[in-house]
């Protein structure tokens, strides 16, 4: 693992003390060629594929033989290690918490899709036996909060939707409202049906706030300069959208300005229209 990371491992160590008087030292791979050149005091050379690896490989059979081992258990091991250094690097790869950002982010984006649907719904079906509230309640949240809780028009009070946080002009609006609804009357029955999708979107707003917690903390440990620039949840996109943080530092300015406008980016270059400006950093709070 210390080869392919490009670092030295001890072995290797060991065999260039034992070699000390050697003037150069020829190597393929770059990043351990930079490692060595920092404990071997001749000249580090790297040269991909040179003459003597190439010898190497071609009696690769020959000194297998000497050694004992046979082909079939040559590329066993081979397999074992390759299979084994792949799993390392899955699981290194796995363990970055800025892929854990972007995971939570989607989900974030899923839950607040699904929250407009049932929002929607709510508010049709609801409005069927109250559709004034449709008016008088905007913030989907407390429409969805005074279906679940109370439910029939008829038990509208201005104590209980002021106990659900309905400012008290409002309350008394909506009271006021009820007693001359011209909606339809609705059974208990139908009601609950509306109850139990309106419970559901109240259990989603919640996770919607874990969600939005846990990524304002994680954003924190994980890029904590990016946070401050443009907020949790827009910095957690951006890494979402480039594929990564370590992907975002190294793009360009002009492409994450235009991350998130992909597709009209790219209906810009086939039709030749005006191209986008911006894309998901028109959410920064200006």
């Amino acid at each position: 693992m210390d080869l392919e990371e490009g670092r030295v491992p001890q072995t290797l160590l060991s065999l260039i003390g034992e070699v000390a008087e050697l003037d150069s030292l020829v190597v393929e791979d770059a990043d351990l060629g930079k490692s060595l050149a920092q404990v071997f005091k001749g000249e580090v050379i790297v040269k991909p594929n040179n003459d003597v690896v190439k010898a190497f490989r071609e009696k690769l059979l020959e000194y297998l033989e000497k050694l004992g081992v046979s082909e079939e258990e040559y590329r066993r091991l081979l397999y074992e290690l390759s299979l084994h250094l792949t799993r390392r690097k899955v699981r290194k790869a796995a363990e970055k918490r800025d892929l854990f950002v972007a995971q939570a982010i989607s989900a974030l984006d899923d839950v607040n899709k699904t929250l407009n649907l049932f929002a929607s719904r709510i508010r049709e079906w609801y409005s069927l036996h109250f559709p004034e509230m449709d008016d008088l309640v905007d913030e989907h949240e407390d429409y969805i909060r005074i279906v679940s809780k109370i439910g029939h028009r008829s038990k509208m009070s201005v104590d209980a939707l002021v106990s659900l946080g309905i400012d008290e002009k409002l309350a008394r609006r909506i009271v006021e409202a009820a007693k001359t609804s011209m909606g339809a009357d609705m059974a208990e029955f139908d009601l609950n049906a509306i109850k139990l999708l309106s419970d559901i979107a109240l259990q989603l707003y919640e996770v919607r706030r874990g969600l939005e917690k846990y990524i304002d903390e994680a954003m924190m440990e994980v890029a904590p300069n990016v946070r401050g620039l443009v907020g949790p949840l827009l910095g957690a996109r951006l890494i979402a959208l480039a594929g990564g943080l370590s992907k975002l530092a190294t793009l360009p300015a002009s492409t994450i300005q235009v991350l998130g406008a992909e597709k009209a980016l790219f209906r810009a270059l086939r039709t030749g229209s005006k191209p986008p400006k911006h894309g998901v950093i028109f959410q920064y709070p200006a």
